[in-house]
Formats: structure tokens, C-alpha cells, sequence
């Protein structure tokens, strides 16, 4: 009997990385990360995974953006086969992201002003 693998976590996108392609296969995966909406006093963050042609779901989220994430959770392990410990591995794999509430496009900063740019004028001009 299979068990089911599928969660869900709402919270606020922060952070959205570019597409990675690994190996000589051309493996892509792509992360992006999202505070957990908890009532707990401590904010909890969670790293998600993208993979194969689930990739471009990144491009339509937004830092800022309420979502709600549906992934599994794939775990590893991993043995060097030298005697050291085994390092067990886990990813939470996004299959779907339900956009509730768009995030706010990044405005880039203004530049900072060079040394002989005056951002006030002086009151003793002459006119």
C-alpha cells in the first residue's frame, strides 16, 4: 500500500533563485524560499525545490507574494563508502504553488549621489 507524500504550507515568498543546471545531463533545479504564516512567536523559513520543467513555476512568483505551496518531501542517503557516518538528505520538492496574493515587483534603489552632486541648492544663491 502507498502512502500519500503531498503537504502544504502557506507563507510570504523571500527569496527566488535562478535555474541551475547540474551535470552533464543537464539536470535543472531551481529554489526559492518562503516564511511560514504560523502563530508561533518565532518565524519559521522553508527552502523549496524545483525541478526538471517545474523550474518555471519560479518565474511567476514575486518576493513578497502570499503563497501556498504543495510539495513532498524526498529524502536521501548518502554513504562516501570510506567508514565515515552516512549524511541523510532532504528536499521539500514543490509540484504546484497556488499564487493568493501577488508580491510587490523589487524597485532598484536610486544610485548613490558622486561627491560633487548637490541634492539641496544652498540658500545664498545669488538669484
Amino acid at each position: 500500500m502507498k502512502k500519500e507524500n503531498k503537504y502544504e504550507m502557506l507563507g510570504t515568498v523571500t527569496e527566488v533563485f535562478p535555474t541551475q543546471v547540474i551535470g552533464t545531463k543537464g539536470f535543472q533545479k531551481r529554489e526559492f524560499r518562503i516564511k511560514q504564516k504560523s502563530e508561533g512567536s518565532w518565524p519559521n523559513f522553508a527552502s523549496f525545490v524545483l525541478t526538471k520543467d517545474k523550474c518555471d513555476l519560479g518565474d511567476k512568483l514575486q518576493e513578497g507574494a502570499e503563497v501556498n505551496v504543495h510539495f513532498n518531501i524526498n529524502g536521501r542517503i548518502w554513504d562516501k563508502g570510506d567508514g565515515s557516518p552516512t549524511r541523510c538528505f532532504c528536499d521539500l520538492e514543490c509540484w504546484k504553488v497556488d499564487i493568493l496574493s501577488k508580491g510587490k515587483p523589487s524597485v532598484p534603489s536610486p544610485a548613490e549621489p558622486d561627491e560633487f552632486t548637490y541634492t539641496e541648492e544652498p540658500e545664498d544663491m545669488p538669484f
